[in-house]
């Protein structure tokens, strides 16, 4: 009676983990599917995704490459990230935009950074601009700059989005709920 019911444990434990298995599974194989999609639209070379990894995408950006990446964000139940980095050499100093409201779902590092005071109406309402070189960054924030910075964090639905400069590099990061390769 004893190895019945221990049987019949196994046996419910086991369909339990397939179905875990197999719904992790599937959403590893919609984000490799997207960006695979990516890949071939653009040129680029997917790192696959699967139990211990997350999808990568490698472009080619002018005369250096991106790289177009997803992670869960910590503490999200399945929440992702969408991360976009790309090699810079022309840029010098240290910048972030983040946005003025929001949930802090992506975390930023602002030390050595001061607030950039600026009257642009428009943007002001919705970002907050953090430099270590306030004069570069009033030069790099253009009104075309700014436009394409508007566009980035509603499309294809508005989300969380910071946009970070680093000497050598630019990263993108937004929160990403879709996993269709158009968006």
């Amino acid at each position: 009676e004893c190895i019945g019911v221990f049987m019949l444990v196994a046996a419910v434990v086991v369909l339990a983990l397939f179905g875990v298995f197999s719904q992790t599974a599937a959403r590893f194989e919609r984000w490799n599917s997207a960006l695979a999609a990516v890949a071939q639209r653009f040129g680029g070379v997917l790192s696959r995704g699967g139990w211990f990894s997350n999808p990568s995408l490698r472009l080619p950006y002018g005369t250096t490459y991106s790289r177009l990446s997803v992670y869960s964000l910590p503490g999200s139940a399945g929440r992702k990230c969408l991360e976009m980095i790309v090699q810079w050499s022309d840029i010098t100093h240290h910048m972030a935009l983040v946005p003025r409201v929001t949930r802090r779902q992506i975390a930023v590092d602002l030390r050595g950074l001061t607030e950039l005071e600026f009257d642009w109406e428009d943007f002001r309402l919705r970002w907050n601009v953090w430099a270590d070189d306030h004069q570069e960054a009033r030069l790099l924030l253009s009104a075309g700059v700014r436009v394409q910075l508007e566009r980035i964090s509603r499309s294809p639905e508005a989300a969380e989005t910071l946009v970070l400069i680093y000497p050598g590099w630019l990263v993108v990061r937004k929160v990403w709920e879709s996993s269709r390769a158009h968006d």
